[in-house]
């Protein structure tokens, strides 16, 4: 259950995906105040530094997608989102701590750090003079996170971490693009695919994965692959001979297409596979095969 679900989650957009990390960052935030007790308050420098050094280390943790090809081909994929999700709950609880320590060294209170979840809004809190230098409740951070070098800190921490993100992004666009093609997922079959994508989806993958025309030494030409709700067509171009030939085929292609372990997976999901086979004179059908679960005893 938890494994078809993430499966389904790699499907959704984009922006979805960013609406529900937001989400879970909120949730995070909103243990802060439940949790985090202290009264102490943060100068600007060294609250630009930690919250940009929080976002490195979040850039860092989300490398864990590379694994993404051994997580599916693993049946563990479902963890990759869940440390995701926690990833970004504990990011938000956090950025909320750090928040309200410098909400109340601008304020004088902590409910300010609700602007540091709304966008550029939250950057006020970077810059803005906090009411007392000599505040007891000044939080004292080690030198190198505050003044010019806490600004510095905090740079090199946002530029560093959108190189990793933007890395990221293309590498696992790579990975998702290529993850039915390498070894150990293949041996899964269309097992992930069908989980994903459903079975018509699936069966479009396959007609857009065949490199056509294709030539065969028996003298057929597959021309295309098209489908048809459940069932993939498997279109030749032949020299007619009144359907003689399709019968001398129809053996031989039943045998193959059963007897393929990824095929039978599609078989057994429902689908049907039609070889049809079209007079290379005048493009009328000369006669088809068509295979499905039944045909193959499944």
């Amino acid at each position: 259950m938890l494994e078809n679900l993430a499966l389904k989650l790699s499907t959704v957009s984009v922006s979805s995906i960013v609406a529900l990390n937001i989400l879970f960052m909120i949730i995070g935030g909103l243990f802060a105040p439940v949790f985090a007790r202290s009264l102490g308050e943060l100068d600007r420098a060294p609250y630009f530094a930690y919250s940009f050094l929080l976002f490195l280390a979040l850039s860092v943790t989300m490398q864990f997608w590379l694994a993404a090809p051994i997580a599916m081909s693993g049946g563990f994929f479902w963890l990759l989102y869940l440390v995701q999700f926690i990833s970004f709950i504990i990011y938000g609880f956090l950025v909320a701590v750090l928040a309200m320590a410098r909400s109340r060294d601008i304020f004088g209170h902590g409910y300010g750090a609700i602007l540091a979840f709304i966008p550029f809004v939250g950057f006020y809190l970077m810059f803005a003079r906090g009411q007392d230098l000599f505040s007891e409740r000044k939080i004292m951070a080690p030198r190198y996170f505050s003044g010019a070098m806490g600004v510095v800190i905090g740079l090199l921490s946002v530029v560093v971490g959108f190189v990793l993100v933007n890395s990221l992004s293309e590498r696992v666009q790579r990975i998702t693009e290529n993850r039915f093609s390498a070894p150990d997922m293949q041996e899964k079959g269309f097992d992930i695919s069908l989980r994903t994508y459903g079975l018509t989806r699936t069966l479009g993958l396959v007609a857009e994965g065949v490199d056509v025309p294709v030539k065969f030494d028996d003298g057929r030409i597959l021309i295309r692959i098209e489908t048809e709700g459940d069932t993939l067509l498997y279109i030749y171009s032949v020299v007619s001979d009144d359907g003689a030939s399709v019968e001398r085929w129809r053996r031989g292609l039943t045998q193959g297409n059963c007897n393929n372990a990824q095929l039978r997976q599609l078989f057994e999901a429902g689908a049907t596979i039609e070889h049809v086979f079209l007079s290379r004179s005048d493009g009328y059908e000369d006669g088809r095969v068509t295979i499905d679960r039944e045909t193959c005893g499944i």
